[in-house]
């Protein structure tokens, strides 16, 4: 105690005149004034001090001071075995203790060698005061004496890290190496396969799965020793189908199903199934085609003989929709249908009009009034009846008609001959076979504009009776439409009956 000269607790002259002292126990009921200084041997196990009615300090019989102010400074003490704060206190000059409380108060406490641990995947680095999280962490927030850490998503420059957890976005502005092999980012160079901006190295090249939270999803890998290529669809942990495959320096194939439908060769492409040119369905002329062009024939430098397939609508004397086949560019370019080498069929179900010419085996036109006639294998143009003869049309009926009643004549053939010359005659063979049972006659006739050359009527009477009749018939009339008809009767019989009924016209131009 710095208050004494001589050091320690000076010994009172009980002799002097100036001393008073008390024995007895004595009982102070209000409050005590000590102006000079104050030597006392406090006793019990608990000893408290107050201030305002407010207990600041207590000194347990452990021997712990607790100190319950707002504010306390305390210096100069080097060691302290414990010492409990409530409330602000200014610590200075402590080198060992035990602080009890929260701490939030506590500024400027660094503790070298003893403060927070670092560690590197559960390797301890070391121990720091102050810990910095520099570029791509951020510190999130502070809660109940812990922090979050988070690492950050825009990462500039390169990354590497033996594992990562990140629930979020990531945005790479760099390059990302995914493997075991360094890269220099020259997918054109010859080592390409190892130095891409994304290299996946491993089994079957690391693979890429795309699963859609836990559904249906794709994948992409590599086998072949990294010669083939694979895109496959289907249930996550199941049975994956085809959807792609590229093999190196050979086809490449797409499918459907699991089924292969397209894929390229050596030649162009291989297609297994239809091809549809689909759009969208509408009134307008779509024009879709076929296309085939960047041909030269003639090696002239005019790579324009073209060809094509296209649908369109209203050309060629057709109103609706037309398929058009179409080669272009010279006077010797064409198109044609070959059917086994020549001696298959082609068939053309439709009514058939021919613009321009149409050639015969030697590739001729045919002059004016000829007619194309067969040779057994192939068509040749050959004159016929001094070129008169313009047209031939021909029907028939084998089947049986048959009347039981007089009713009068029934037409049983009819044919109808047009785009006749005014002045052409009509060159008529007719063929009918009539039946008869019972009283009466089976009547049958041949009717024209105007018919001659023999008879026109014909009749059976026998009972039962069958006979066949035949003839030629000229017609002289002047009309450009001419109609033939094979009829029958009958005349008061039980049955009659017409059957193996033909017409065979020919149009002979008159000179």
């Amino acid at each position: 105690m710095t208050y004494f000269k001589t050091g320690g607790v000076p010994n009172p002259d009980y002799d002097s005149e100036d001393i008073n002292y008390i024995q007895q126990k004595t009982e102070f009921t209000s409050d005590v004034f000590v102006y000079g200084n104050l030597y006392a041997a406090l006793g019990g196990d608990v000893q408290t001090f107050s201030t305002g009615g407010v207990e600041r300090m207590r000194i347990t019989k452990e021997g712990d001071i607790i100190f319950k102010s707002n504010g306390v400074s305390i210096s100069g003490i080097t060691t302290i075995a414990t010492l409990n704060v409530d409330g602000n206190t200014n610590l200075s000059g402590i080198t060992t203790g035990t602080f009890v409380g929260d701490g939030s108060g506590l500024t400027g406490v660094i503790g070298v060698g003893q403060g927070i641990e670092v560690q590197d995947n559960s390797s301890v680095v070391g121990t720091a005061g102050t810990v910095n999280f520099d570029t791509n962490l951020d510190v999130v927030s502070f809660s109940g004496g812990a922090v979050t850490v988070r690492g950050s998503q825009n990462f500039t420059g390169v990354v590497t890290a033996t594992s990562a957890d990140i629930n979020g976005d990531i945005d790479v502005n760099g390059n990302a190496n995914i493997g075991v092999n360094n890269f220099t980012y020259r997918p054109a160079s010859s080592n390409w396969a190892t130095s891409s901006a994304i290299n996946l190295v491993g089994d079957h090249a690391g693979g890429i799965a795309f699963n859609d939270n836990g559904n249906d999803g794709f994948v992409l890998y590599l086998d072949g020793g990294g010669a083939n290529f694979h895109l496959k669809n289907g249930s996550v942990g199941g049975v994956t189908k085809q959807s792609i495959r590229a093999v190196k320096d050979s086809d490449v194939e797409l499918y459907f199903n699991g089924n292969e439908k397209l894929s390229t060769t050596n030649d162009g492409v291989k297609v297994f199934g239809d091809i549809t040119l689909d759009g969208t369905p509408t009134t307008s002329n779509q024009n879709r085609r076929i296309f085939f062009t960047g041909f030269d024939k003639e090696s002239t430098g005019d790579f324009t003989d073209t060809a094509e397939i296209r649908h369109t609508t209203n050309i060629h004397g057709i109103s609706g929709s037309v398929l058009e086949i179409i080669s272009t560019n010279d006077a010797n370019d064409g198109i044609a249908l070959n059917a086994s080498g020549g001696v298959g069929q082609i068939s053309l179900v439709g009514n058939v009009r021919v613009y321009n010419g149409l050639r015969d085996k030697d590739g001729d036109l045919g002059s004016s009034g000829q007619v194309l006639s067969s040779t057994g294998s192939q068509t040749n143009w050959i004159d016929f009846a001094g070129g008169n003869v313009a047209q031939a049309r021909k029907v028939s009926d084998s089947s049986t008609s048959t009347q039981f009643n007089p009713i009068g004549y029934v037409d049983k053939l009819t044919l109808t001959v047009s785009n006749v010359q005014s002045s052409s005659n009509i060159l008529l063979f007719f063929r009918m076979t009539l039946q008869h049972s019972g009283s009466g006659t089976t009547l049958g006739r041949v009717t024209g504009p105007s018919l001659f050359g023999g008879d026109t009527q014909f009749s059976v009477a026998s009972n039962p009776g069958s006979q066949t009749f035949s003839g030629v018939l000229f017609d002289a009339s002047s009309s450009t439409t001419r109609e033939f008809k094979i009829q029958y009767a009958d005349n008061g019989g039980v049955s009659s009956a017409i059957l193996n009924t033909e017409l065979f016209a020919t149009e002979i131009k008159v000179s």
